[in-house]
């Protein structure tokens, strides 16, 4: 493994001392939790892994559930789905609810101690 050059070293010394005037308590909480890497990510591809995990719970279950768009057909019926990783204070917040033709709207919440699903 090579040396850092001097530059990387200063920077990585000076973000680290910047993280931590940024760092929230609910990073904290967070931190090496097997679920942590999806906060990080866009707001769309959360979404993405939101519908993913619904999809993959469906199969575990024995329903087949295929990605139609940013919704899933399930038993033949268009599912939305919303997820949340939770907000400061508690509680889950879904939002961009579609006014379209769904015959259901599937919640998963997920934080660092539960799951919900509604």
């Amino acid at each position: 493994m090579s040396p850092k050059e001097p530059g990387l070293a200063a920077i990585e010394a000076i973000s680290s001392d910047l993280k931590k005037q940024y760092d929230s308590p609910e990073d904290a909480e967070w931190r090496n939790h097997p679920l942590e890497w999806i906060r990080g990510q866009a707001s769309a591809r959360i979404g993405k892994i939101g519908r993913l995990l619904v999809q993959g719970l469906c199969e575990r279950v024995g329903l087949q559930a295929v990605a139609v768009g940013y919704s899933l057909r399930i038993a033949k019926k268009t599912i939305q789905v919303r997820f949340s990783t939770g907000w400061s204070g508690g509680g889950f917040k879904f939002e961009q609810l579609r006014n379209e033709s769904y015959a259901a709207v599937f919640c998963l919440g997920i934080d660092r101690k539960s799951t919900r699903l509604n």
